[in-house]
């Protein structure tokens, strides 16, 4: 009967330690690793980078014991353009998260281009399913689409053909540059027509028209599509509709600055034909005093005026 006793002692001495291990697991969660305080890892890297926005990137450190206060330094690999705002990290007692941030000039950043960064702390801290070194990267978040434009100079169009009056002296338009880049451009309202004139210039000085898309031409110009703007011009009291060639090889950029960006004095130029409603297609010969005819096309120019 003792022998009896003595086992049911036993085996209720071991199910109220089983009962405490139970509960202390459910206490710490999933940052359980070993059963020191020295047991500290990086949590893991966001699959898409960290969007640099002009918010702080905030990269948390977890440990697997609280039972004491901890402290862990933390380095950041030099040659970024991160600055690491705690060198230190500190976990209170009972205390199982922390964190480090890093800040950035974000005048300096550029679209589409990854920034990366290296973060690490003493590897006899780490636990041994846990990382030590911390590797990741940081872009500007938006796509071609998603560019935001800031205000940059202005431009104004002519066409050196139009002799009898119909030149664009004095009319200017609106030029803004991409945040975050050096080649991404708008016109706004483009020559009057409600639309804008998207375009990149390349490193190697290749000018890409983006937007508008590209539309059907009239009948009697019996050529490809081409990019349609419905100008504040007017011939015979009509609005002028001037059909701007779709080529990338017809776009012509002179006088670019350093890098190919767009500073005072750059223009480029292009391919175009004329419409209205009612008088169709209007050549060149139209309006050119010396009455040379052509085919209707003629070069028009988009010159840079000055700079804000």
């Amino acid at each position: 009967m003792k022998q009896v006793k003595s086992i049911y002692k036993i085996f209720t001495l071991f199910a109220v330690v089983a009962s405490l291990l139970v509960n202390v697991s459910c206490s710490q969660e999933e940052y359980i690793y070993t059963p020191t305080n020295n047991c500290v890892t990086f949590q893991s890297v966001p699959s898409n980078g960290y969007p640099l926005d002009g918010n702080e990137i905030v990269v948390e450190i977890v440990r697997g014991v609280a039972t004491e206060s901890q402290t862990v330094n933390v380095t950041l690999e030099s040659g970024s353009i991160y600055t690491l705002q705690n060198s230190s990290v500190t976990f209170a007692q009972n205390e199982y998260k922390s964190s480090v941030t890093l800040t950035y000039d974000e005048d300096i950043l550029e679209a589409f281009v990854e920034y990366p960064f290296t973060l690490s702390f003493d590897a006899a801290q780490v636990s041994p399913s846990g990382i030590s070194t911390f590797k990741a990267v940081g872009q500007v978040p938006f796509s071609l689409d998603e560019l935001e434009y800031e205000d940059y100079g202005l431009v104004y169009c002519e066409n050196y053909m139009f002799s009898k009056g119909y030149d664009f002296d004095g009319k200017t338009y609106l030029l803004q540059l991409a945040k975050y880049t050096k080649t991404y451009y708008r016109i706004v309202n483009f020559m009057g027509s409600g639309q804008n004139f998207d375009f990149c210039l390349t490193a190697d000085g290749t000018l890409q028209i983006m937007s508008p898309d590209v539309s059907p031409t009239p009948e009697d110009i019996n050529s490809y599509d081409m990019y349609k703007f419905v100008t504040e011009f007017t011939y015979n009291g009509e609005p002028m509709t001037m059909w701007f060639d779709s080529d990338a090889d017809y776009n012509d950029v002179v006088d670019q600055g350093e890098e190919y960006t767009m500073v005072e004095g750059t223009y480029f130029s292009n391919y175009a034909v004329w419409s209205t409603p009612s008088e169709g297609l209007l050549t060149a010969e139209l309006f050119r005093e010396d009455g040379e005819g052509d085919d209707g096309w003629w070069r028009f120019y988009v010159n840079v005026k000055s700079l804000f």
